[in-house]
């Protein structure tokens, strides 16, 4: 009771399945639906939280037809999260490979506020080494 007040009180943005272990008899807390949730399969009860309410709990009898919409519901959440994950990855990946081409003037124009590419274009000539004039 205690876990669920705590977890109620989050303010959560997920979707978040618990149930108990029945081999550990540990709290079990995941993004995704486990395989038994709504199914014909037997399991243990499953509580979904989502904003830090419950919006379902399994322990609670709904008609068959209820129960295969939550359960298409769920399953759909899943593959919409796992897309969004593979373009973030993508975006995260092409966000690294730029940072070793930014330069200076990107660096200055970010600092500043402003979008890249919209500042005025510096070009420097390269510096002789100590010691050695330009002729």
């Amino acid at each position: 009771m205690f876990l669920i007040l705590g977890l109620a009180s989050l303010p959560a943005q997920a979707r978040m399945y618990q149930w108990i272990d029945p081999d550990t008899g540990t709290t079990q807390l995941s993004g995704k639906p486990p395989v038994w949730y709504r199914s014909a399969e037997n399991g243990p009860r499953v509580i979904v939280f989502e904003k830090g309410k419950v919006i379902d709990d399994t322990s609670i009898s709904i008609p068959d037809a209820q129960r295969e919409v939550l359960r298409m519901e769920a399953l759909t959440r899943v593959e919409e999260d796992r897309e969004k994950a593979k373009a973030l990855a993508l975006e995260a990946e092409q966000m690294q490979s730029r940072i070793g081409t930014i330069t200076a003037e990107e660096i200055s124009q970010i600092e500043e506020g402003q979008p890249a590419g919209t500042g005025p274009t510096i070009t420097t000539e390269p510096v002789p080494p100590a010691g050695e004039e330009s002729r």
